[in-house]
């Protein structure tokens, strides 16, 4: 019987086996992680986003709903521009994914955006909120939340929220 088939087999076995082994651990590390409503109020909070710029936990809450849906998933998206973590920050202006040309603005790889440290990301969304001075930078608050009663957004959440002044959005 000629060895060579069954080397042959043997080689294609093995390889199989690590591909296999790479693509599990590949969508292993990539599993989202979905950050529970009240437990993220709790974070923005204590990390100073309530009344930040005079928006309120519910502006921000509201604001990664209709982003990310509360979700760290990685992007997808057919083009180079991408969005990363809750916010969906921008590769292409605040963080750097080394592939798409970045002003990286934040100081910080995108792949920082979509772990379980959400710190991170806050700071960056602090810096963009302050460099445009509003929550236009995220069309998506300007579109769903703006103007309305967001207070269902920290609604049952069960720790100390600071009392949150009303703020006119509609002459921006």
């Amino acid at each position: 019987m000629d060895p060579h088939p069954i080397l042959q087999a043997a080689a294609v076995m093995r390889v199989l086996v690590f591909t296999l082994a790479l693509l599990s651990s590949v969508l292993v590390a990539s599993e989202a992680k979905i950050i529970q409503r009240c437990h993220l109020a709790k974070e923005l909070n204590d990390l100073g986003l309530s009344q930040y710029l005079g928006f309120t936990l519910g502006d921000w809450l509201c604001t990664v709903f209709h982003e990310s849906g509360f979700n760290t998933d990685p992007p997808v998206s057919p083009t180079r521009r991408k969005a990363y973590g809750l916010f969906r920050i921008n590769n292409s202006d605040w963080c750097s994914d080394g592939v798409q040309p970045s002003k990286n603005l934040c100081n910080i790889s995108c792949s920082k955006l979509i772990d379980d440290d959400i710190k991170d990301d806050i700071l960056c969304a602090k810096k963009i909120i302050k460099q445009n001075g509003h929550l236009k930078a995220w069309p998506r608050w300007a579109k769903r939340c703006r103007g309305k009663d967001l207070s269902v957004y920290v609604k049952s959440c069960n720790f100390e929220i600071p009392i949150q002044e009303t703020k006119s959005y509609e002459t921006w």
